[in-house]
């Protein structure tokens, strides 16, 4: 057809463009055409059965060859008007019958009180009367052919000779019931247009009355026009995501961060599915409502008084999590119902909805499920570049919050994620441990110069491992190289064997040797993060669109943040000799060093060395700066998760000021704060 019309294909796919008003060119400049489904899913898997149906196929060979005889008596220069079979193929040839009166039609005077009669009606009495074996062949077929258009004889109505052998054939499956069309009370809303004016069942009619079949009027509706169950304000809630929101959470202005690459387009192929009629799988939707949420969150924190919209953001949620539940109870089962990607994705984006509404209790649930699904489906396969993206969104965020999480590492949920990882017998894929503890090694020095293969380097999830790793996305995800990121694990994992060691909770503790040799190893990366090799600082980010003078405070915050979370976190360093690194910092958190320069762009990036630094603040000036910017922060981007940071920091500062000088240590103050 485009050959035809002299047009370049553009292929046939489901997509989304978000252009000016009157604008008929995409986001890329070319031109956007559209094609609308007249049916939708269920209607085209019903008529293709329909269609297969019509035909015995103990005969098709049969008619093939009759088709083939016609066609090579045919020469090229003679028309040819192909009659058998559906849409002109294998349509048997009918024996001449009787004319049969048809039944009487609807008066067109009479048509616009069809509405009020259905209502007035019993529903079963409208239901279509079955053949002898309980199916409405016959009708589906006539229905398919008033939708193309094509004229009924009387004789069509009738049970052929072909329907006759089709219906004592046992192998061939016939058209399903019709539990798919909508509800009654969607449809008699309402003038019928034309077209049902002059239509009325064949098996419905007797004694010459003539009404309309609710269960026609329904394939019909549906055959013309899709239903839409997309929400009506989600293209402006995707636009919002995608072209404000995500400014957040990249310190890169291009459109090749994840969230664009993956999660936005399957928002997006989500919508056009449900714009069309049909019903993507749960975890399409799971991704969908939580994009949604987190779009109206933020737009609802933005306005202030768009209480309608903080409603939709909570029933966004309510959908999300309702998806995901329905997405995780078959996500194991095999075949598989969803794709590995798409189920991580929507894992993924429901961590990013709950940090975003600051709800601690749900994120720990997702990373736990997240991590048990990649440790049992992720590790053991062949890892696209996509899966890859996805995997290290998870690891940077997962490790980031490990950093400030209070949970305890023996809860039962966590323990489970572990007994059930380790009895699965795919625990040899995994590089590193989910208790999040230290790799016994003797020859710390000679791990660091170890350089790691990319299957190592793709199942060391969490970063527990030494050594030199080349294929890191960290860099172009985050513009974090992956150094920053295996120092905050080695961090979290030092931490952890101290706690353990102190509360004498495991059997096998860290001696003091190893916990002192793992500490000066540690600060020695620490030293090290301010010499990094322009090769490893700078790998992936060929091609991008990077703000070096954003990028570079990204860095400064977090390479300080890390220093100061070390110090505290493993020898409980007071927070007077730490004040230099949060003035640099502070410096870094807002734009030229001054307070009315702060810049939304990527401040995602900066919450957590903002915080880490905040809660070793002493000074009142400077506590008042940090507030500052998580307010401003806040306001700008609607996010709850800096109002939420900015709470807990007066909480600190509150308990800091009421210690009386007590030495309070990392965990108890975290503990305190979120008491």
């Amino acid at each position: 057809m485009c050959a035809v019309l002299g047009v370049a294909c553009g292929g046939y796919q489901k997509s989304l463009f978000f252009g000016e008003k009157g604008s008929r060119t995409g986001g890329g400049g070319e031109e956007v055409r559209f094609r609308r489904t007249v049916l939708t899913e269920a209607e085209r898997v019903s008529m293709s059965r329909s269609l297969t149906a019509s035909i015995p196929p103990s005969s098709a060979f049969k008619w093939i060859l009759q088709l083939e005889d016609e066609c090579q008596n045919i020469s090229n220069s003679q028309e040819i008007a192909i009659t058998r079979g559906p849409f002109g193929v294998f349509r048997s040839v009918q024996r001449s019958l009787p004319p049969v009166d048809s039944p009487p039609l609807i008066p067109a005077e009479e048509a616009t009180s069809v509405p009020s009669q259905l209502e007035s009606q019993n529903t079963d009495y409208f239901e279509i009367p079955p053949n002898d074996d309980g199916h409405n062949s016959t009708y589906d077929t006539e229905l398919v052919g008033a939708f193309l258009d094509e004229p009924q004889p009387a004789s069509d109505l009738q049970v052929t000779e072909l329907w006759t052998n089709l219906a004592s054939n046992d192998d061939i499956q016939r058209f399903p019931d019709e539990s798919h069309v909508p509800e009654v009370e969607e449809l008699v809303s309402g003038h019928l247009p034309l077209f049902f004016q002059h239509y009325s069942h064949p098996q419905s009619s007797s004694s010459g009355d003539s009404l309309l079949s609710v269960s026609a009027v329904n394939s019909l509706i549906s055959v013309l026009g899709a239903q839409n169950s997309a929400p009506p304000d989600a293209t402006f809630l995707l636009k919002h995501y995608s072209a404000n929101v995500l400014g957040f959470y990249s310190p890169f202005r291009d459109a090749k961060t994840p969230w664009h690459i993956l999660v936005v387009p399957q928002a997006k192929n989500c919508l056009a599915s449900l714009s069309i009629g049909e019903c993507p799988d749960h975890a399409s939707l799971c991704t969908f409502y939580g994009v949604l949420a987190i779009s109206a969150l933020s737009l609802s924190n933005i306005m202030g008084s768009l209480t309608w919209m903080k409603n939709q953001a909570k029933l966004y949620r309510q959908r999300a999590r309702t998806h995901c539940q329905q997405m995780m109870s078959s996500a194991y089962e095999v075949p598989k119902t969803a794709k590995y990607k798409s189920i991580l994705m929507a894992l993924v984006t429901m961590i990013q909805l709950e940090l975003a509404t600051s709800n601690r209790d749900q994120c720990e649930c997702y990373f736990l499920e997240a991590e048990k699904f990649i440790r049992l489906r992720g590790l053991n396969r062949r890892k696209s570049r996509k899966v890859r993206l996805l995997h290290h969104c998870y690891a940077y965020e997962r490790i980031i919050w490990e950093t400030t999480t209070i949970c305890d590492p023996n809860s039962a949920h966590r323990l489970h994620v572990r007994t059930v990882v380790e009895t699965s017998g795919l625990v040899t894929h995994c590089q590193d441990s989910p208790t999040f503890r230290l790799p016994k090694w003797k020859d710390l020095e000679q791990e660091i110069f170890t350089v790691r293969s990319l299957e190592e380097a793709e199942n060391d999830l969490l970063s527990e491992q030494l050594g030199i790793i080349v294929a890191t996305l960290y860099p172009e995800i985050f513009g974090v190289p992956e150094p920053f990121v295996l120092i905050m694990s080695l961090i979290v994992r030092l931490g952890r064997e101290k706690d353990a060691a102190e509360a004498q909770s495991t059997s096998d503790p860290l001696g003091l040797a190893d916990f002192l040799r793992w500490a000066k190893l540690i600060e020695k990366g620490i030293t090290d993060l301010n010499n990094l090799d322009p090769a490893v600082r700078n790998v992936g980010m060929r091609h991008r669109v990077v703000d070096q003078h954003q990028l570079n405070r990204v860095l400064t915050a977090l390479r300080n943040a890390i220093e100061i979370y070390f110090y505290r976190r493993i020898y409980e360093h007071e927070a007077p000799r730490l004040q230099q690194k949060i003035e640099l910092i502070r410096d870094a958190l807002f734009r030229d060093g001054t307070e009315s320069s702060s810049s939304p762009f990527g401040s995602a990036q900066l919450i957590w060395s903002a915080f880490i630094a905040g809660c070793e603040v002493e000074d009142l000036q400077m506590q008042a700066s940090f507030s500052m910017w998580f307010e401003e922060s806040a306001r700008k981007s609607g996010l709850d998760f800096f109002s939420d940071a900015v709470q807990k920091l007066h909480r600190v500062w509150k308990i800091k000021q009421s210690s009386n000088g007590q030495k309070l240590k990392w965990m108890d103050l975290m503990k305190r704060a979120d008491g």
